[in-house]
């Protein structure tokens, strides 16, 4: 999960699955725009 935190998501959710003991994580993060990728692309 730390992983994705530095990516820009982040846990808004946990849905309980009623058939057995798996939970569901719900995460988000803000939309990126084309300015974002090209950022990205620059910084590999």
């Amino acid at each position: 999960m730390n992983e994705l935190a530095a990516e820009g998501w982040r846990l808004v959710e946990t849905i309980d699955y009623t058939g057995g003991g798996t939970k569901y994580l719900v995460f988000e993060r803000p939309a990126r725009s084309d300015e974002d990728d090209a950022t990205d692309e620059d910084s590999s």
